[in-house]
């Protein structure tokens, strides 16, 4: 079973792969970073980008909404790793 930290840490290879691919420099992503506010020039465009990596690395169909919570306010990774495994089906270990 997927934990929280293995989600989280899964999280943070795929938004790191990204901002490579992008050009972007190298900057530390932790589970409290909010990737839509804190990473260089991370936008939509970008978190669908990491979603559909996350979706292949899984091989699992992923909500295409994982970075906002229904109000649209961006999330920290630890709450976007909360939330892939509620989408995953899978529920949240510590």
């Amino acid at each position: 079973m997927i934990e929280q930290q293995e989600t989280e840490k899964l999280v943070i290879e795929a938004l790191k792969e990204i901002q490579s691919r992008s050009g972007r420099p190298e900057i530390e992503i932790t589970n409290q970073t909010f990737p839509l506010e804190e990473l260089t020039n991370f936008d939509s465009l970008n978190a669908l980008e990491t979603e559909s990596l996350l979706a292949e690395r899984l091989g699992q169909k992923i909500d295409k909404r994982i970075f906002w919570d229904e109000k649209r306010n961006p999330l920290q990774i630890c709450e976007v790793a909360t939330r892939l495994l509620r989408f995953l089906s899978i529920k949240p270990t510590a």
